[in-house]
């Protein structure tokens, strides 16, 4: 008889690796290349769809960006480098960069 067995590696699927959101200090700053370099904490962390939620919050004008951020999001979490970043820009003055 065939038995389930539970998965042990269920934290390294993408959906459940941590991102991490940090401020940029203007719409003009670059992130470092390495996100051991970040100047500060980051303001928020959370799985792919946690971030993709934290971030569409903020841009209300764009309905569809919580759905699109997701999927962009799990694939970076997935296949992204620990060099790789996405910065975006929320609103008229605030400048993210997200990190897997």
């Amino acid at each position: 008889m065939n038995s389930l067995k539970r998965s042990t590696g269920a934290a390294d699927v993408p959906m459940n690796r941590l991102m991490n959101v940090f401020a940029r200090a203007d719409l003009g700053s670059r992130p470092p290349v390495r996100a051991i370099d970040e100047p500060a904490p980051a303001i928020f962390a959370g799985t792919p769809l946690e971030v993709a939620d934290f971030l569409a919050a903020r841009m209300p004008e764009q309905p569809a960006a919580a759905s699109l951020l997701a999927a962009e999001l799990t694939h970076m979490a997935g296949h992204g480098l620990p060099s790789d970043a996405l910065c975006m820009v929320l609103g008229q003055r605030n400048k993210v960069t997200i990190r897997p």
